[in-house]
């Protein structure tokens, strides 16, 4: 008799945590999609409740099945803790790549934005105060907010401005020290050298295959040499090739050990900010699992270096940009 109770609680143990699970996973996802007022930065028609983008006189509808994450690598070591007494020290946004879940294909999309692109920045004094608006490096909104939550939604702003065509559902902000451990939790990631990077580390022989593990990965996705005319680009390049790289690592590595994601977490919460609390991250990190990531489902925009002043201007190209939009989230649709 003991033996059967023992059975059934365990049982009764077990459909409760699927059940937990399960509502996790519902309120995640549900929390994410639902935002106050408009979620697009210029959308305004609508039709039954979709929004719809009139291009070459052809209206397209947003599809509505994607959950689009915000990631930001923050040019800063050290936690995560805002600004010393003098006001530096908040960091740049260095890296941004817009994530893309689409939830109907289960495939994961990835548009980079560079550093470089030339947006209106919000600007605040040293009290936090807003002081104007001026044109810049969307690299430098991030150092305008308080090097905490504010930076990183100053920049998520500024991206949501420039796509237009796109809601943005949440935003996670890294700084460099997280690039290792998240590398290493997943056991290091293997990639295939397609051009001569020695000039970042010995081993980086155009050809070779090398196992990116501790400092090396820095070496990789980090490091350029400013004095080289448009060397953010050539890293974008490489960073293209690590993320993808890393997709299959992490995918592997985590159906072994789910646990990974939470330890990482808990491991980094100082180095790390974001909107999204633990149901939705734990939706989208169980989520992505099942979803197909490759080479070709990463995007570049495409546009006009000038370098003018001294410092690289990147000027998108906004007709090519839109047409990026409309082709991975719209539809062509028709009146009803």
């Amino acid at each position: 008799m003991k033996k059967k109770i023992a059975i059934g609680i365990v049982a009764g143990l077990a459909i409760l945590i699927v059940i937990v699970y399960g509502i996790t996973r519902w309120y995640g996802r549900n929390s994410l999609l639902s935002q106050d007022g408009n979620p697009f930065a210029w959308v305004v028609e609508t039709w039954d409740d979709q929004p719809v983008v009139t291009y070459d006189g052809v209206d397209y509808a947003y599809r509505g099945d994607y959950i689009n994450i915000l990631c930001i690598g923050v040019d800063k070591e050290g936690g995560m803790d805002g600004p010393d007494d003098s006001g530096n020290s908040r960091g740049q946004s260095d890296a941004i790549f817009l994530v893309s879940l689409d939830t109907v294909e289960k495939k994961i999309r990835v548009i980079s934005v560079p550093r470089d692109t030339m947006v209106t920045l919000q600007c605040y004094d040293l009290n936090g105060e807003p002081s104007g608006s001026q044109e810049g490096q969307l690299a430098l909104q991030y150092a305008y907010g308080d090097g905490l939550l504010q930076s990183a939604q100053l920049v998520t702003d500024r991206v949501w401005e420039l796509l237009g065509a796109i809601p943005i559902h949440g935003f996670a902000a890294l700084n460099l020290d997280c690039i290792v451990p998240i590398n290493d939790a997943v056991g290091g990631v293997d990639v295939t050298m397609d051009q001569d990077y020695t000039m970042l580390d010995p081993a980086f022989v155009e050809g070779a295959t090398v196992h990116l593990e501790g400092e090396r990965v820095v070496h990789f996705v980090r490091t350029r040499d400013t004095e080289i005319p448009e060397s953010a680009y050539t890293r974008l390049a490489r960073q293209k090739q690590y993320l993808t790289a890393f997709a299959e690592q992490a995918k592997r590595a985590v159906k072994k050990d789910m646990t990974i994601p939470a330890k990482l977490l808990e491991e980094l919460n100082s180095y790390i900010q974001m909107s999204m609390n633990a149901a939705q991250v734990t939706y989208l990190a169980t989520e992505a699992l099942g979803y197909d990531f490759s080479m070709d489902d990463m995007y570049v925009l495409t546009g006009e270096i000038k370098n003018e002043t001294g410092l690289e201007e990147f000027y998108p190209d906004r007709d090519a940009l839109l047409q990026l939009e409309l082709a991975l989230f719209y539809e062509e649709a028709e009146k009803k």
